[in-house]
């Protein structure tokens, strides 16, 4: 019985570190496909060199650049500087133009409290969201 809780022991011991070795390499390995799908966003002209740390979250001003340049609105956009609906936007910022064409196309909206938030961090629902308008579908 001795033996048995030993090699009992030893095993859970053994698959313990296993899995916490391997479950480290497959954070190193998607952290590298990360960055390597950043880098070749930031050849694509999609995101600006400002994004430097690929372990952080993407903003919703970045994400909302991103999107004005994936579909082809920059001179759009602007065109479209100079004013802005959200007080959390300066309306002297590129980044007013991105967000009033965007608004313009219904392709994002603001948050419950009148803001935009573009220092926030873009949720998966947001991203899909957008996607999807951008795709044509509605709401």
């Amino acid at each position: 019985m001795k033996i048995r809780k030993s090699t009992l022991s030893i095993f859970l011991i053994l698959t313990i570190l296993i899995s916490t070795i391997s479950s480290s390499f497959a954070f190193a390995a998607d952290t590298i496909d990360y960055v390597a799908a950043v880098s070749r966003m930031k050849q694509l002209g999609i995101i600006d060199s400002s994004v430097t740390n690929v372990t952080k979250d993407m903003t919703r001003g970045q994400f909302a650049k991103a999107i004005v340049i994936v579909d082809n609105l920059l001179d759009e956009a602007s065109g479209m500087e100079g004013s802005t609906v959200f007080a959390d936007i300066a309306s002297y910022s590129d980044l007013s133009g991105y967000v009033n064409i965007l608004l313009n196309k219904q392709l994002i909206s603001g948050m419950a409290d009148g803001k935009f938030h573009p220092e926030a961090s873009i949720t998966y629902s947001e991203i899909c969201t957008v996607l999807v308008k951008l795709l044509g579908y509605a709401d």
